[in-house]
């Protein structure tokens, strides 16, 4: 017994040392940890000063969600998204273009 709980401090020890480096995985995790609190508690307050008291619930638990997205995927499927409506005004007008723009001309092709 006396192994297994110096082998757990000694993992206690070196997650507590890994904080302290710049880019580790604890630090980030600590991060969010502290982005998903504050949201739940801003989402709480807000929610308890504008929506009725039986769905005040809803708004701390969809903010926790939505922070667990990280900047880098928010930034990535923003990028995406903004790429897939500029193809699809670009291939919407070269086809309005070409075929003109007419009711018959969105049913055709």
């Amino acid at each position: 017994m006396t192994a297994a709980l110096g082998q757990e401090l000694a993992y206690v020890r070196a997650q507590l040392n890994a904080l302290a480096e710049r880019d580790s995985h604890q630090r980030f995790e600590v991060k969010q940890i502290a982005k998903a609190t504050l949201a739940a508690v801003l989402a709480w307050f807000l929610a308890d000063r504008f929506l009725p008291r039986e769905s005040l619930w809803i708004a701390p638990a969809t903010a926790v969600i939505m922070v667990h997205a990280t900047v880098y995927k928010t930034l990535t499927n923003g990028l995406r998204k903004v790429a897939a409506v500029a193809a699809g005004v670009i291939l919407a007008c070269s086809i309005g273009h070409l075929l003109g723009l007419t009711a018959l001309s969105l049913v055709q092709r």
